[in-house]
């Protein structure tokens, strides 16, 4: 199953390709989980809950400029989220850490605000600066040699390539989709996104609606089943016809005044019977009692429609 970070990162390249009236703006609220939002909240809780606390960070992190920087800047970045919950970067050994991994590749460094009444607002835009050269570091004589030509390797297709080559030799797919993003998202590109969400002060938890449960669903399932004590539903009524036709077939019409009704009656039933039985292999159902109740109920059927004979 993807990542939440490699999901938005597909999305984003799929997006880049839109055309610009079809294509997507804007990353917001409806793209990011729940999950990552609550891990978030922690985050931010730590370092931005209020005026005071955010003092207290500075003062503990007096000695670390690029976490004190970004403190003043009403900003996060990756060292802060490391610290916080004792992290490597992700780069060194590409260990997957559950949200902390995902909220690093999907905002990396990112604005933060507080809202009155409670929780964040958080605003970034996503984009890939063009950080190195993959083409040149992968393959550095071919990228003299057309250097020297006059010929640019570096944000365009030479670099996707120099980043195939270069997962290729560390068995990372990351070369390759950094190179991919550079080149299609690169930094004040029309194909960046802007990232505009809330972090709630509280998580948000809504009353789950189940379906009513399919009446065949359960009964397959359970050997003394319950029709729930509720209205039917369109769905249900229909389902519990079936399964009662299927049962019991309908007789064919007859009238118990005709001279001929015992005779017409057990005909009917039989052919009924007869028609349905052969449905009935023709679905090959395979469960041992239906097939016992049908079968004795088809017996006793044909019994009926012989004795009419004699």
């Amino acid at each position: 199953m993807l990542k939440e970070y490699q999901k938005v990162y597909l999305n984003a390249v799929f997006n880049s390709f839109a055309p610009e009236y079809a294509d997507k703006d804007s990353f917001g609220d409806e793209d990011i989980s729940p999950e990552t939002k609550s891990f978030l909240r922690g985050v931010l809780d730590h370092y931005y809950k209020d005026d005071e606390t955010t003092a207290q960070r500075l003062r503990e992190n007096a000695n670390n400029p690029e976490i004190t920087q970004a403190l003043r800047n009403s900003s996060v970045n990756y060292s802060m989220i490391n610290k916080l919950y004792n992290l490597e970067s992700y780069f060194k050994n590409e260990q997957y850490d559950g949200p902390a991994t995902d909220v690093k590749m999907i905002l990396g460094s990112f604005k933060v605000d507080r809202i009155d009444g409670g929780g964040y607002q958080v605003t970034d835009v996503y984009d890939f600066a063009n950080n190195e050269n993959f083409f040149k570091e992968s393959l550095p004589g071919v990228a003299d040699f057309l250097d020297n030509l006059g010929i640019e390797t570096d944000n365009n297709l030479f670099e996707v390539i120099g980043g195939g080559v270069q997962s290729f030799k560390e068995d990372s797919s990351y070369p390759l989709a950094r190179s991919v993003a550079e080149y299609l998202m690169p930094e004040g590109s029309d194909n960046s996104m802007l990232v505009n969400f809330t972090v709630p002060a509280e998580d948000e938890v809504m009353d789950l609606v189940l379906p009513e449960p399919r009446p065949d669903l359960e009964l397959a399932e359970a050997d003394d089943y319950k029709f729930p004590n509720v209205p039917f539903t369109e769905e249900r009524k229909g389902m519990f016809d079936e399964f009662m036709n299927f049962i019991f077939p309908p007789a064919q019409a007859s009238t118990i005044s005709d001279s001929n009704s015992a005779y017409s009656y057990a005909t009917g039933r039989a052919n009924a019977k007869a028609e349905d039985f052969a449905k009935f292999q023709e679905l090959e159902m395979d469960d041992p009692m239906v097939q016992e109740v049908y079968r004795n109920q088809y017996n006793d059927d044909m019994n009926a429609y012989r004795s009419t004979l004699k």
